[in-house]
């Protein structure tokens, strides 16, 4: 019988992207708009997210201010997804960027949760942020995306030294050790975070992940449980649910968190096709992980993990030619 990989930690993506950035044109314009509530009040301190519209790559984050305006400059010309988030609610819309300004505006409507606080509590917790350490997890985020972890560690710290109990810079450090596989160490940082801000959903995905690289499945269920509750739309969170299913051997719970992913994450997230040949392989469905298996390949044809999909997907293949199985 043939053994499938172990899977390597994957970095949680959630509101940062370290990987490649997508290219537009050198041309470039500007996104401004406003953003109201559901009784058409102007709404100030929202987070704006621009992203791309076919990776969904981070391009650039802001808030609104008092009168629920924003603007973002330096857009390349190309089409965008525009997200306001307002504690667990957001709203969404495609924005094409052709000229040198585009204009918008968006509505939001705050909704409840059942027991992990509503937006307005979330909103509390912001309010008590000052401004400057806003501003130094704002430059954190930038130099994340242009890849200087070690300015964004520098502007974390000063967030940090500013207002100890920032949840998101606390989360994002955290992140980041992840991604230097130091997840013991992101550990502290990522239930510190929760227990400062309990509604902060980023931190909860970002705890699940750091669980499932220590292989503590049941911790990363129950955390990611929780963070899927308060942001039902973030596909990261059914990844790492997903994971930790293929971790517990329950490919069956696997696979349903896994497809709930796909139809979110950006299209060509290699990886998810490399977790689900795994469960697919638990399950004995051999030619839907070999498929699984392609698929990675395809998007992903070298890599860390490409040499051992390659030589697994040949293992599998050998098998079901010797054996018979379909």
């Amino acid at each position: 019988m043939f053994r499938a990989p172990v899977l390597t930690a994957v970095l949680l993506t959630l509101s940062l992207t370290v990987v490649a950035q997508i290219s537009h044109t050198s041309q470039q314009g500007s996104i401004s708009g406003t953003v109201t509530t559901g009784q058409n009040h102007l709404t100030g301190n929202l987070r704006v997210e621009v992203r791309d519209l076919i990776s969904g790559t981070l391009v650039a984050t802001t808030y609104t201010n008092d009168s629920g305006a924003f603007e973002v400059d330096n857009i390349g010309f190309g089409s965008y997804e525009v997200v306001v988030t307002s504690g667990v609610s957001e709203a969404r819309e495609e924005v094409r960027v052709a000229s040198m300004s585009t204009n918008i505006t968006m509505r939001i409507v705050a909704q409840p949760t059942s027991d992990a606080g509503n937006a307005d509590t979330v909103s509390v917790t912001d309010f008590k942020i000052p401004k400057k350490a806003r501003e130094a997890y704002h430059k954190a985020e930038q130099a994340v995306q242009s890849l200087k972890t070690d300015e964004a560690m520098l502007q974390i710290s000063k967030a940090l030294q500013i207002y100890p109990r920032y949840a998101a810079a606390m989360t994002l450090r955290g992140i980041l050790k992840l991604d230097k596989d130091a997840s013991q160490d992101a550990l502290a940082d990522l239930e510190q975070a929760i227990q400062f801000d309990p509604a902060y959903a980023t931190g909860y995905l970002a705890l699940g992940a750091a669980y499932n690289n220590l292989s503590r499945f049941e911790d990363s269920i129950r955390t990611l449980d929780r963070g899927i509750a308060l942001a039902p739309t973030a596909w990261q969170g059914y990844f790492e649910l997903g994971k930790a299913y293929v971790g517990k051997g329950d490919f069956a719970s696997a696979i349903k968190q896994l497809n709930k992913a796909e139809d979110m994450a950006p299209k060509g997230f290699a990886l998810l096709h490399l977790v689900k040949a795994h469960a697919m392989l638990g399950l004995k469905d051999y030619p839907a992980a070999m498929l699984e298996l392609q698929s990675y390949l395809t998007l992903h044809p070298e890599g860390a993990n490409s040499e051992a999909a390659r030589k697994t997907l040949d293992e599998v293949r050998t098998f079901v030619a010797r054996t018979g199985q379909r």
